[in-house]
This record gives C-alpha cells, sequence and structure tokens, in this order.
C-alpha cells in the first residue's frame, strides 16, 4: 500500500489496526489511499483556519513544507469540526454520529475520526450485541460522496450497518479550490463490498476510550 500518511503522532491512536484491515483487500488499500489524498487536500486548503502555538496561522502555501506530524496533526483537529456529537444506545445497539454543517469541508479527515473509533469498538461491543447500526446523521446538502465512505466502514467492520439520517441543519457549501471532485474517486463494485469474517486483534475495553478526542 502507498501511504501518504504515517501516523506516527498518536493522533488517531488505533489506525494501524484500521490499516491492517484494510490490507486483506487491494480494494480496501485503494479506498484509504483515496482518503488519504482526500484529507490532506482537505488540511491543505483549510490548515488557516487553525491557530499555531505561536498564534499565527499556515497557509495553503506552507502547508507541503509542514513535518508528517504537523499535517497528521491538522487532519485530526479538522475532523474534529466535522463532528459535532457521538452517543450509543446499547438498548438499540446503535452507534450515534452528527457531522456539522462543515461536514463536505472536512469529509475526508471526519472519516478517518470515525473509523478510528469504530476500530477502538471492535472486538469489544460486538461482544456485547453481535450486530450493529452507525447512524450517520448529517445536515441537509451533505450527503455529497458518503456513500463510498460507509460502503468502507461496512466492509471493514462486518457487524456494522450504516443508516443515514438529515439534520435540521445546512451543510456549508464548498469553494471551487475545496471540490474533491479535483482529485480521482472510486466507487466500489459490487464485488468489493463483500464483507471480511477473518478474526480481529484482542481489544482493550473500549469504555474510557470511546469518546476521547
Amino acid at each position: 500500500m502507498n501511504r501518504n500518511i504515517r501516523w506516527q503522532t498518536g493522533a488517531f491512536d488505533e489506525m494501524e489496526f484500521v490499516y491492517e484491515k484494510a490490507m486483506e483487500k487491494e480494494s480496501f488499500e485503494k479506498a484509504l489511499e483515496e482518503l488519504e489524498r482526500l484529507a490532506l487536500s482537505e488540511a491543505k486548503n483549510n490548515c488557516g483556519l487553525l491557530t499555531t502555538k505561536a498564534g499565527g496561522h499556515v497557509t495553503p502555501e506552507q502547508f507541503d513544507g509542514l513535518s508528517d506530524n504537523d499535517r497528521e496533526t491538522v487532519i485530526r483537529a479538522l475532523s474534529d469540526m466535522g463532528i459535532g456529537q457521538v452517543d450509543m444506545d446499547i438498548k438499540s445497539a446503535t452507534i450515534y454520529v452528527r457531522f456539522t454543517p462543515k461536514i463536505q469541508k472536512f469529509l475526508g479527515c471526519t472519516i478517518f475520526n470515525v473509523l478510528n473509533r469504530m476500530e477502538k469498538l471492535d472486538g469489544s461491543i460486538n461482544m456485547l450485541q453481535p450486530k450493529w447500526t452507525l447512524e450517520l446523521q448529517v445536515p441537509m446538502g451533505g450527503k455529497k460522496g458518503l456513500f463510498q465512505w460507509e460502503m468502507l466502514i461496512t466492509q471493514l467492520y462486518p457487524w456494522l450497518s450504516v443508516r443515514e439520517t438529515s439534520t435540521n441543519e445546512v451543510a456549508e457549501e464548498l469553494t471551487p479550490e475545496e471540490n474533491p471532485s479535483k482529485t480521482e474517486t472510486k466507487e466500489l463494485t459490487p464485488e468489493e463490498t463483500v464483507k471480511q469474517k477473518d478474526p480481529v486483534p484482542e481489544k482493550k475495553s473500549f469504555w474510557k476510550r470511546l469518546f476521547g478526542r
């Protein structure tokens, strides 16, 4: 797999397990590679929204010169802007993730955040109930490009099904510079949606880590 992000900082502490799962099938690897490109593009376009420790701002022109660790930090910070709330209902076996109106600006970054959270649960939560639903609460106009990442989530985590609901918010529109159509995307074929059933690595208790940022 040709990785553009190494995740060396621990910004997403379970990400190496996600990549291990993706290595089981070439189409999963390619999907993660595309997600990396999308997240890096979003980080470059929006890094100016963040303030450095010195009180300054990084311009898109400066982004490529950042260290790998700093770029990971930007992706993590922007992903937090894409998620408004995460909750769980054990009785109905449902995990709720509410996206903010900024989701289209930070979709790739945010999906990495979601993957990391699902990895925290894998091997633990499905011991309580074998099948769970991930409900993505999406603002109106915020669903573009989301389907292929929902498919990736269910492929990596066969115990999950994904459903979308709409919130009463409206997603912010992308500027021409932020339009992900400038990067190549790959739609998954039906054959690539076959779920993997191989055993996963043993996990520590998820209760204290699920909602950590």
